[in-house]
């Protein structure tokens, strides 16, 4: 009896530390995937207009600004739609040749420890616009 009251504490913490690290490791791979997706799609947004960079044959440009067809309206769009979670905050930033999204959630610890109740969780991803034909970079 009092091998198991001695016993039962540190496997319950260790079974606590386990799910808060899986719930955790799941929540950074669907807001990674959150956030590639909404990079993707703004940096498909790219200026095509006619003094873009692609009609003088430089590297392709995103368009800028927050207008309809802008790089950042489409992955506002994106994760507006795709988020669904009141907890998901996000950023987006562009610049000419690329657009960086960051996505964040709070999650809720089932064991919290030294008083943390819940956990921020970010992923970033950068993309850049890509135009013509392009051989594979080493």
């Amino acid at each position: 009896m009092v091998l198991f009251a001695l016993v039962l504490p540190v496997v319950l913490l260790m079974v606590g530390i386990t799910i808060d690290g899986s719930r955790l490791f799941q929540t950074h791979l669907a807001l990674q995937a959150l956030a590639d997706e909404a990079a993707d799609t703004g940096a498909q947004q790219v200026d095509v207009g006619g003094s873009s960079a692609v009609r003088a044959d430089t590297r392709a440009e995103l368009i800028l600004g927050r207008g309809r067809d802008s790089a950042f309206m489409a992955a506002e769009a994106y994760l507006a739609e795709r988020a669904g979670d009141r907890r998901v905050s996000w950023s987006i930033e562009v610049e000419r040749r690329a657009i960086v999204v960051t996505v964040q959630r709070q999650v809720d610890l089932v064991m919290p420890i030294a008083g943390l109740r819940q956990q921020v969780v970010e992923a970033r991803s950068v993309a850049g616009p890509l135009s013509g034909i392009a051989e594979p970079t080493n």
